[in-house]
């Protein structure tokens, strides 16, 4: 067999997600941010395939795992909600230990996704309701910072933050 000097990697673009304080069968919601019109357009668009990793091998995550994606395969911002598989270790030495770690691949043009600019675990969207509200409402989106707190409250959630502007 052949030695190489570099490695290879099978994959044109990879995004590893180290997730604490979480355990199998949990479910996250991550919120992908992106550059808005950073993919190639002369690209076509690819899949990403998603893995968690299990007893430092990578299984594939099914669509019964991959349960929301609102991001169009990161073409666009938006949340992807996963639930862990069973499966799914902590305790990995190919990775830091102590974390579900999930994984996104491309298989030939890493430029066919749009940049990151954040990813941000337990992200829910919100939606609004129109309660006889000015019409001219809608047509500017609300500054990051200024959904704060949930009316009514929840004891479970302890902060309320909006990073970006609505959309």
């Amino acid at each position: 067999p052949t030695v190489a000097l570099l490695p290879r990697y099978p994959h044109a673009g990879e995004l590893l997600i180290g997730l604490s304080d979480l355990q199998p069968q949990d479910s996250v919601s991550i919120l992908f941010q992106v550059a808005d019109g950073s993919t190639n357009p002369d690209r076509a668009p690819e899949d990403l395939s998603w893995f968690v990793l299990c007893d430092n091998y990578w299984k594939p995550l099914t669509t019964a795992e991959v349960v929301l994606d609102t991001t169009n395969q990161l073409r666009t911002s938006g949340i992807i909600q996963f639930v862990i598989p069973p499966e799914a270790t902590r305790e990995n030495t190919i990775l830091p230990s102590d974390r579900i770690w999930i994984k996104a691949e491309i298989a030939n043009h890493a430029d066919a996704v749009c940049q990151l600019i954040t990813v941000a675990a337990n992200a829910v969207a919100v939606q609004f309701v129109d309660r006889g509200n000015d019409p001219n409402h809608l047509l500017t989106p609300l500054p990051p910072g200024s959904l704060a707190k949930i009316k009514g409250g929840l004891t479970s959630v302890k902060v309320v933050s909006q990073p970006f502007a609505s959309f």
